[in-house]
C-alpha cells in the first residue's frame, strides 16, 4: 500500500533506497518542525516561579503585620511629647491601613487554586503594599525634623530592625523587598547625615554602607530562591508532563481523570475518554527517521493544544497513543457536545505535515471512546474500555464508517452523529 506522502515523487521513494540527500531534507523538515514547537525555556516556568514567590511572602504577612503594628506603638509611645500627636494618629492609620490591606490580600490569595490561576496578579498587589509599608515608615525620620540626637538615634535603629526583618520576611521578591526597605533606609540615612552631631554623621555614612549591603543581599537572596524554584518546577512538570511534546503524560493523565470524575459526581455530568492510535505514523518513522517522527508528534500536539478548551486535555501515553478527556458533558445530550470536540481535534489532523521543503505527510487517526457514568465509574475502567473501543475500530478500518467509536450502542437520544471521516 503506497505511502500518503505529496508529490507522487516522494511517495517511490523506500527506506531502503533513500539517498543521504534526502535525509538531509528529513533532518532539514524535522529541524523547521521543532523550531515551530521549541522545547520548554526557563521562561515556561515563569508561572510557577511567580506562585512560589506570592505563596512565600503571604506567608509572612500575618506575623508581618503584628511585628510591625507592636513596633509602630512602640514607636509612638517614645515619640509622643517630641512629634505632633495629630501626626502620630495619621501616621499610625496609615501604617495600620497598609497591614490591614495585606491581611486582606493574605486572606482572599487562599482560597484553593486561586494563587495558581491569578499569581502575577497577587504578586504585583503585595508588590505595592510592600513600598506602601515602607513609605510609612520611611516618614518617621521626617517626623523628627530637627529632633534631638538620641530620638534620631532611636529611630534609625528601630529602622535597621524592621529592615533587618524584612531580609526574613520577603526573601522571595527583590522588589517586594527594596520597595519595602529603601524607602525608609534613605530616609534615615539623608536625617543622619545632615544631622549636626559627628557621632550621627558617622552612623549616616555606616547606613549607607548597610543600604548598599541590602541591596546586594537581597538581589542574591532572591537569585538562589529562583533556581531553587526553577528546580523544583522542572521537577514537578517532568513528573506529570511528557517530555517530548509537553502534553500530559500517564501520570499527569490519573490525577486529571480523578479529579475530572470527581467533578463529575458532584455536578452530575458526563466525562468522555477518547483513547486515540494515530494511523500512517509508522510509516513516517521508516522513511523519514525518528527524529522527523518526534517532531510530527511535537507539531501534532502544538495543533491540539491550540483547539482545547478549558474543559478539554490530551495526553500522551507513548508512541503515538494519546487520550483525550472532555469534561462538563450533558448527560442527556453528550453526543452532539462529544462530536464538536473530535472534529476540532480531527481538524488538526487532517492538515498536512511538511517533513522536507518538498514534502508533505498526511496521517490519520483513530479513537474509541467511554463516557462516564454511562459505561463505567472509575477511572482504570474507562481508560480499558476506551483502549478496547479503539483496536475494534482499528482492525475494521477497511471498511469502517467514522475514525472513532464509542464502547457502547448510543440510545435514542445518543445516537452518533455522522462524522467527517476523512482521513480514515
Amino acid at each position: 500500500m503506497g505511502l500518503p506522502f505529496l508529490p507522487a515523487s516522494s511517495r517511490r521513494r523506500g527506506a531502503s533506497r533513500r539517498s543521504r540527500e534526502s535525509a538531509r531534507e528529513a533532518d532539514d523538515g524535522a529541524t523547521r518542525l521543532i523550531g515551530t514547537t521549541s522545547g520548554p525555556r526557563d521562561r515556561f516556568f515563569s508561572g510557577d516561579v511567580a506562585a512560589d514567590r506570592t505563596r512565600v511572602l503571604l506567608q509572612s504577612i500575618p506575623l508581618g503585620a503584628s511585628g510591625a503594628l507592636v513596633a509602630a506603638l512602640a514607636v509612638a509611645a517614645v515619640l509622643r511629647g517630641h512629634v505632633p500627636a495629630v501626626s502620630l494618629v495619621v501616621w499610625l492609620v496609615c501604617l495600620g491601613g497598609v497591614h490591614c490591606a495585606r491581611l486582606m490580600v493574605w486572606q482572599r490569595a487562599r482560597v484553593p487554586g486561586e494563587i495558581r490561576r491569578h499569581a502575577r496578579t497577587w504578586l504585583l498587589a503585595l508588590r505595592l503594599s510592600a513600598i506602601a509599608g515602607g513609605i510609612a515608615w520611611g516618614t518617621v525620620p521626617i517626623l523628627l525634623s530637627p529632633g534631638s540626637p538620641l530620638l534620631v538615634l532611636f529611630v534609625a535603629l528601630v529602622i535597621t530592625c524592621v529592615c533587618g526583618a524584612a531580609l526574613g520576611e520577603l526573601p522571595a521578591d527583590a522588589m517586594s523587598t527594596l520597595g519595602f526597605i529603601l524607602p525608609q533606609v534613605l530616609p534615615a540615612i539623608f536625617r543622619l547625615a545632615t544631622s549636626e552631631d559627628d557621632v550621627l554623621q558617622a552612623a549616616g555614612g555606616l547606613g549607607a554602607i548597610f543600604a548598599i549591603y541590602l541591596t546586594l543581599i537581597t538581589f542574591n537572596t532572591q537569585r538562589v530562591f529562583y533556581e531553587v524554584s526553577l528546580l523544583r518546577s522542572r521537577a514537578a512538570q517532568r513528573a506529570t508532563r511528557d517530555s517530548l511534546t509537553g502534553l500530559i503524560n500517564r501520570g499527569g493523565l490519573r490525577l486529571l481523570l480523578e479529579r475530572a470524575l470527581a467533578r463529575a459526581r458532584r455536578n452530575a455530568t458526563a466525562v468522555a475518554v477518547g483513547y486515540i492510535d494515530l494511523d500512517d505514523f509508522k510509516p513516517v518513522n521508516d522513511v523519514f527517521g525518528h527524529r522527523t517522527g518526534d517532531a510530527l508528534l511535537r507539531e501534532l500536539a502544538h495543533r491540539w493544544q491550540a483547539e482545547l478548551r478549558l474543559s478539554e486535555a490530551i495526553a500522551r501515553l507513548g508512541g503515538d497513543e494519546f487520550v483525550v478527556v472532555v469534561e462538563d458533558l450533558d448527560i442527556n445530550r453528550f453526543s452532539t457536545q462529544m462530536a464538536a470536540v473530535f472534529d476540532r481535534l480531527h481538524r488538526a489532523v487532517e492538515a498536512p505535515f511538511h517533513v522536507t521543503p518538498e514534502t508533505e505527510v498526511r496521517i490519520a487517526m483513530t479513537m474509541g471512546i467511554a463516557v462516564f457514568p454511562r459505561d463505567a465509574i472509575d477511572a482504570d475502567r474507562l481508560l480499558r474500555l476506551a483502549d478496547e473501543a479503539m483496536y475494534r475500530n482499528k482492525r475494521s478500518k477497511a471498511d469502517r464508517s467514522h475514525w472513532w467509536t464509542c464502547t457502547s450502542p448510543l440510545d435514542a437520544d445518543n445516537k452518533t452523529p455522522a462524522l467527517n471521516t476523512a482521513g480514515t
